[in-house]
């Protein structure tokens, strides 16, 4: 399996967390069923960012010739990824459909949780494949999830980078709008978590230096403000409440 040329042996995850998070993205362009695509990101600067990544290279690359509904929704807020509660709205995908849970087609097949952060738990969903990308310090995972950490890789790589060398060798051959897209998000969430950080190895110095020569430093700094304007305690309520979609068309977004 093709490897990242930003990875190295010992970062940002373990080869064999790579490796299972790439295998598991590539079973979804083979999957045998129409059911959709759930996309879980935390709502901060990082999570949108790692959420805009993984929406593109899912909707673009993955599935570009399927017609496969690929959701993005935001856990409740004060909950957690781990609650009951929201284990009901994933197997339902839609909280309108929870009365029909029966209905195998309403249920996603593959879910993607980013930058949630990690605990044992039970499974996410009862009958979704769930792959969990997270940078956050944890020593126990939920069951039956495929689990790709950056936690135990020092300097610890934020969600969005992290994501992004996940799925950049699964990028090749795509346009290459979609490849700067990704690059831009994937600097983008290193600015929104870390704030002005200084990109020496293993941190990729040559994407930061790509980005950089055409998206300034105010530019990244504007953008950042923007998102987190974007998901004020409004925002974010309403998102909660509905359990909206991500619009089509807006900057996160992947179609």
């Amino acid at each position: 399996m093709a490897t990242s040329q930003y990875e190295t042996p010992s970062w940002p995850a373990s080869p064999e967390h790579l490796a299972a998070a790439r295998q598991f993205l590539q079973s979804i362009a083979t999957k045998p069923d129409d059911r959709p695509v759930l996309i879980i990101p935390d709502r901060d600067v990082d999570g949108l960012t790692s959420g805009g990544i993984m929406q593109r290279l899912i909707s673009r690359v993955l599935l570009k010739e399927r017609k496969v509904d690929v959701q993005t929704r935001f856990v409740a807020k004060g909950a957690s990824i781990h609650d009951p509660s929201e284990k009901a709205e994933i197997d339902a995908l839609d909280p309108r459909l929870l009365i029909l849970r029966r209905n195998p087609p309403n249920l996603s097949s593959h879910v993607v949780v980013l930058d949630q952060g990690s605990r044992g738990s039970p499974p996410l969903a009862s009958s979704a494949e769930v792959l969990l990308i997270d940078h956050h310090l944890s020593t126990s995972f939920p069951q039956h999830a495929v689990v790709c950490s950056a936690c135990n890789n020092l300097p610890v790589a934020t969600t969005s980078l992290l994501t992004f060398v996940v799925v950049e060798p699964l990028l090749a051959g795509t346009d290459s709008a979609t490849l700067e897209e990704c690059e831009w998000l994937a600097v983008l969430g290193v600015k929104g978590d870390l704030g002005e950080w200084k990109w020496d190895p293993p941190f990729p110095g040559a994407l930061h230096d790509r980005v950089s020569k055409t998206h300034t430093k105010k530019a990244l700094s504007e953008a950042v403000s923007l998102l987190n304007a974007r998901m004020s305690i409004g925002y974010r309520a309403h998102c909660s409440e509905t359990n909206s979609r991500m619009p089509r068309g807006n900057s996160m977004g992947g179609n």
